[in-house]
């Protein structure tokens, strides 16, 4: 009977790589050689508990313990909450008696349980101004899911991504209080969690990779990765990830980065590799300035995809120009190939 589990559990695996496959190449096939994307700047959300604006997007170790659900959310019982309104909603939520704000992306039609991508801004931004960037308000109009946006604290506003969910002020604690409030208020598949983020956002997704309690089922990052110690016990974590060769804040290469010293992305996704027991890498120039590393044969099917973008920025990729932050590539769109991973990817 083992045997028969452990030839179903390979046939599962090899289906889900070759709908990775034909996901992805669909995507990137859909932006190789687009041109141009708006360069107008996202419009202004307005904010207010019952707002139901729609933001203008730009769419263009070791093995561990396998993936699951066990978080704060749980599978939703009886009726599906619906949260009655569509549009961008603003919630809040007590986090230490203190009250902390996010925003939820709610597309007209939803039916659950439906997937949920938490987005989360970088250093200086916001949550309407990322969930704008980020271009997955139209992707959910399209498919069916949930965005949500939180929004950091301070000035400039920043994430402390190196405080546990244990300490009941950091980040990480609003995180999960966040997720409870959302699976409270709509109806959340619990197997179809996912988190992206960009810069400090990014690091804030890496990290909660590295603490695997949260449940997430995969994990997008733009221009911003990490991995270390802290991260050894965490089961594997699919990862697809995006860096620009001329990010002019966070060094490719690995270096000083604002507050921090950071080590080559190539490095960091190949730790990352290591630590879901992948084999590889697969090299693939996917586009004319586009690179793409694939880790695959990975424990609980943890793929990693590595997109290095030739000339990028601090930026991500598909979205609006963001001059001082350097080029955005328009060959390929990060918020299309995430979203098609992740689908690619539920938990177990």
């Amino acid at each position: 009977m083992a045997t028969v589990r452990a030839v179903e559990r390979a046939g599962r695996t090899r289906g889900r790589r070759a709908v990775v496959a034909a996901l992805l190449a669909v995507v990137v096939l859909a932006g190789c050689g687009a041109s141009g994307g708006s360069d107008a700047a996202p419009s202004s959300t307005t904010r207010s508990s019952t707002t139901t604006t729609r933001p203008t997007t730009t769419a263009s170790p070791t093995t561990s313990s396998p993936r699951s659900t066990s978080s704060t959310t749980t599978p939703p019982t009886g009726a599906c909450p619906t949260g009655g309104r569509t549009g961008v909603v603003e919630r809040s939520v007590q986090v230490a008696g203190e009250q902390r704000s996010y925003l939820v992306y709610v597309p007209e039609g939803l039916s659950g349980p439906a997937p949920l991508v938490v987005t989360v801004h970088g250093l200086g931004s916001n949550a309407v101004e990322q969930l704008a960037y980020s271009g997955f308000s139209a992707l959910a109009d399209r498919d069916g899911f949930l965005v949500a946006s939180p929004q950091a604290r301070g000035f400039p506003t920043m994430w402390n991504f190196l405080q546990p969910a244990s300490e009941p002020t950091s980040d990480a604690a609003f995180l999960k209080a966040m997720d409870d409030d959302i699976a409270a208020t709509w109806c959340v598949d619990p197997a179809r969690r996912y988190v992206s983020g960009i810069s400090n956002g990014s690091a804030v997704t890496f990290a909660l990779a590295c603490a695997g309690s949260f449940g997430f089922a995969a994990y997008g990052g733009v221009a911003g990765a990490l991995y270390g110690p802290p991260c050894a016990d965490a089961p594997p974590a699919p990862i697809i990830y995006f860096h620009g060769s001329d990010d002019p804040v966070v060094p490719i290469d690995g270096g000083q980065a604002l507050r921090t010293v950071v080590k080559p992305v190539a490095d960091t996704m190949a730790a990352w590799a290591d630590h879901n027991g992948c084999g590889g890498p697969e090299v693939q120039d996917v586009c004319a300035n586009v690179t793409r590393t694939t880790w695959s044969g990975c424990d609980d099917d943890a793929t990693v995809d590595y997109y290095r973008v030739e000339g990028g920025g601090h930026t991500w990729p598909g979205a609006i120009d963001v001059p001082r932050l350097g080029p955005t590539t328009h060959e390929i769109m990060a918020s299309e190939l995430m979203w098609a991973f992740f689908q690619a990817h539920p938990a177990s």
